[in-house]
């Protein structure tokens, strides 16, 4: 064969490689407009949880308080609190501690908001004590973890809270003006 049969040759070789390589290409989702054999990404993850604390005193005034995980929020001396949340959540419940971690006494309701998520509110026996700090835990009310509205665990939520005002003292315990002299 001479030069001119063989570039003919390798011309009809390479026009049957270049259909050949055509006709197994799959349409993309631009060509044919749909989605088509793009995977199914499911639904769209939930947002991310967020908290907020409202704080009602006895004037009838409100504080609301933005809650973040890392620093201590600020807040005025309160005795009935609302914690709500931007998620329905389930299994939770929410406790505040002293600053030697030892639980608040409260009475606690618990109830959906109408806008979708978790509307809990605590009434102290006694009102926080200004330039004290607080935490603010929600974790679960039974077993190990707080589920969301798609059953999904969601970790312990802890935020660190300090009243505003000077600090109180807190009385020693067990002193009295009156004391007994023993014999």
């Amino acid at each position: 064969m001479g030069s001119r049969g063989s570039r003919a040759v390798l011309g009809a070789v390479l026009l049957v490689a270049s259909l050949a390589g055509g006709c197994h290409r799959r349409p993309s989702a631009v060509d044919s407009g749909t989605d088509a054999g793009l995977p199914d990404a499911g639904p769209p993850p939930p947002p991310e949880l967020a908290l907020t604390l409202d704080t009602h005193f006895e004037d009838g005034g409100s504080e609301h308080v933005e809650l973040f995980a890392g620093r201590a929020q600020e807040l005025s001396p309160a005795q009935h609190l609302t914690v709500t949340s931007n998620r329905r959540l389930g299994n939770v419940r929410v406790r505040l501690f002293d600053e030697s971690d030892k639980a608040l006494e409260s009475n606690d309701t618990s109830a959906d908001d109408p806008d979708g998520g978790l509307r809990y509110e605590v009434s102290l026996l006694g009102p926080l004590k200004s330039g004290h700090r607080y935490g603010l835990v929600l974790d679960a009310q039974e077993g190990v973890s707080i589920v969301d509205e798609a059953g999904r665990p969601l970790p312990e939520q802890r935020f660190e809270l300090q009243t505003l005002g000077e600090r109180v003292k807190d009385a020693p315990a067990g002193s009295s003006k009156h004391r007994r002299r023993r014999k």
